[in-house]
């Protein structure tokens, strides 16, 4: 919703784009949205002729909806308002602002039973089998988590720009109430005003909710990518104990062959001290011309 406002010699003129929400009749069984933002456009230029004559407006409305169609007609004839400054100057305001809010707390519902969906299957999401992590949280969920999020901001724009709108119109309201109704008695500007006022409220309300929504989606991507990271972490912790494993087998087998190696030499050692142990004395240092031969684990000795 878009406002702006423009103050000429001895008139107003009033251009905003006002914004409203309505279902379609999209199937919703691809996960088509089943609502659809509206917009329409609004122009008024405000006389005030010096000669003390009543002052004028003149209306554009562009693509309102049906509702407010049937109320300005209305309003424009007189018969609903006949003798009041406020018709039909700001009442076609007060009727587009009412249409424009009527159905967000509705399609905020539908916003926030989607997430709910989605919240839903995280919860039973289990970290520790990534088969079930693709059973109960797909790619399709993600992208869905993005679509709401996306729908959120929008909303959240739209209604912030609703805020401030409604405000600026209250207070063109309020610059129309003095310039026209200076000296009269039957004034209803006041009770116009408080429309305007409890419009604003209203779109704060929802404009804090759908905050609140916003909020929600992205502790659900969070848990998401928490999830993801909790996995990648698990996965490289299993790499980095496998590798772990690995070198320390390669490392016990290696000693177990050097103890093997060890064992043999031992025994070997062994062996030649009982030979050499079973010489005679004169045999011990018989020089060069004496020699042992161990083979096949038997004693032999030649001389």
């Amino acid at each position: 919703m878009q406002r702006i406002l423009y103050r000429l010699t001895g008139g107003i003129e009033i251009a905003y784009v006002i914004r409203r929400v309505e279902r379609n009749q999209r199937s919703t069984s691809k996960g088509e949205c089943p609502w659809s933002i509206r917009q329409t456009g609004v122009y008024q230029k405000l006389t005030y002729p010096h000669d003390g004559s009543p002052s004028s407006s003149v209306f554009i409305l562009i693509a309102p909806s049906h509702t407010v169609e049937n109320e300005v007609s209305l309003c424009l004839s007189g018969s609903e308002f006949e003798g009041e400054v406020m018709t039909p100057h700001f009442s076609v305001h007060e009727r587009l602002i009412s249409d424009s809010l009527g159905s967000w707390m509705d399609y905020m519902a539908w916003l926030e039973s989607e997430c709910k969906q989605k919240a839903d299957r995280l919860i039973v999401w289990d970290v520790e089998d990534r088969d079930k992590h693709m059973t109960y949280f797909k790619v399709e969920d993600r992208q869905r988590l993005k679509q709401l999020r996306d729908y959120i901001t929008d909303l959240i724009v739209v209604l912030q720009t609703a805020v401030n709108t409604i405000g600026r119109i209250g207070k063109s309201c309020q610059r129309h109430c003095k310039m026209s109704c200076a000296a009269r008695d039957d004034c209803f500007c006041n009770s116009m005003i408080g429309e305007f006022v409890e419009y604003e409220t209203e779109a704060r309300v929802y404009l804090e909710r759908a905050k609140v929504l916003q909020e929600r989606v992205q502790s659900t991507e969070q848990l998401v990518v928490d999830g993801q990271l909790t996995d990648l972490l698990s996965f490289e912790e299993t790499r980095a104990l496998k590798q772990l494993a690995r070198a320390s087998h390669v490392e016990t087998k290696a000693l177990k062959e050097l103890a093997q190696t060890s064992q043999e030499e031992s025994h070997h050692l062994a062996e030649l001290a009982s030979c050499w142990s079973g010489l005679p004395p004169h045999h011990h240092c018989s020089g060069a011309f004496h020699w042992l031969t161990l083979k096949w684990g038997k004693r032999r000795w030649d001389c």
